[in-house]
């Protein structure tokens, strides 16, 4: 499995998929707040204003807020940590299975 799962190949089309996912998801959110601006400002009321959605959509976003955080705590504790303060950031014998 470790074959697998350090091969670069791999390792780059899943940071790619990870790039790719949080970059559209700062767009939509970015696009969320001028479409919420604009609103407000059609309003002749230049406060800006927080539409939270159906209760669906927040769930979604907090499941989202919670996956992006176990992914980047995944990925610094196997491969940042590593690379810090490892000599070798080969060795994977503090990892227990």
């Amino acid at each position: 499995m470790r074959g697998i799962y350090q091969h670069p190949v791999f390792e780059t089309q899943l940071l790619l998929v990870l790039l790719v996912h949080l970059t559209s998801a700062g767009v939509l959110y970015l696009h969320r707040k001028k479409v919420e601006w604009t609103r407000s400002k059609k309003d002749d009321d230049a406060i800006q204003t927080y539409t939270p959605g159906p209760t669906e959509l927040q769930w979604h976003r907090y499941a989202g807020h919670f996956l992006a955080t176990a992914i980047f705590g995944h990925v610094f504790s196997t491969r940042i940590a590593a690379l810090l303060w490892l000599p070798d950031p080969a060795m994977y014998d503090y990892i227990h299975y």
